[in-house]
């Protein structure tokens, strides 16, 4: 059964980022962003993919990208999300503490971030994290102002198979169902006495790993790794997990009851 694809995540702001509510990706509602003036700043320091601290003429500034949202680190303890770290060190590389950018600023979230088009050698720090691999397009309350450049940029990474596109990342989710499915048509297709307790409980991990992943799919709000993915890389994963279910019931069919 195929899940409904994945929109873009909208986040409710009242001059905050507020709770996600799912829109369609083709037909979002827009608004004509007012930004402030441009604002020559420099990087202070790079939180995470989508989150920067820079100083200019009215002090220190915290930065919320707009139009993109990144796989979000780890905190308190928890583990973050996957590929957070590569993103906020891919952002990190590109701009080094004292880099000189131009921001353009549309308020502020209820953190008291400022939203902001952060700009470097004239490219969208926005446009350029999703090309990389390393964020989903995000419409917030129709605040549009590099959006289309972001999709774009975002179906770019897929078609490269980098960052949260890639298979290869083992924890992706096209990764990890990769895995499942590489991991299923290894089962003995043969158990004895002796191996059958192990073959089983192999197999009930696997069965509850593929379970895992299509909840994740199922339900949102989307985290970033999964946001980011087009609709035909949604249905590569469920037929990899289909694939990985069809080999765990074709391996352990002979075993004995």
């Amino acid at each position: 059964m195929r899940v409904p694809r994945y929109a873009v995540c909208t986040v409710a702001l009242a001059a905050s980022l507020a709770g996600c509510t799912l829109l369609p990706r083709t037909t979002p509602s827009r608004e004509s962003p007012t930004p402030s003036p441009n604002v020559p700043v420099s990087v202070r320091w790079v939180i995470d993919g989508d989150t920067l601290d820079v100083v200019g003429p009215s002090g220190r500034l915290r930065l919320r990208l707009v139009n993109v949202n990144a796989p979000e680190v780890g905190r308190d303890g928890a583990p973050g999300e996957c590929l957070a770290a590569e993103a906020r060190d891919w952002v990190r590389a590109r701009l080094p503490v004292g880099t000189s950018v131009e921001i353009w600023t549309y308020g502020f979230d209820r953190y008291g971030r400022t939203l902001a088009d952060v700009r470097s050698a004239g490219a969208s720090l926005s446009v350029e994290l999703a090309r990389a691999g390393y964020a989903a397009p995000l419409l917030v309350r129709g605040l549009d102002v590099v959006l289309e450049d972001v999709q774009a940029a975002t179906r770019e990474a897929s078609v490269a198979a980098v960052g949260v596109h890639s298979a290869k990342v083992a924890c992706t989710v096209a990764g990890r169902a990769a895995v499942l499915n590489a991991q299923a048509a290894a089962l003995p297709a043969t158990v004895t006495p002796a191996s059958k307790a192990a073959a089983l409980a192999q197999r009930e991990s696997l069965v509850a790993s593929i379970a895992a992943i299509r909840t994740e799919l199922a339900t949102g709000p989307a985290p970033a790794g999964v946001a980011a993915l087009t609709s035909q890389e949604l249905d590569a994963v469920l037929d990899s997990l289909d694939a990985a279910e069809a080999s765990l019931k074709t391996r352990s069919a002979a075993w004995p009851g």
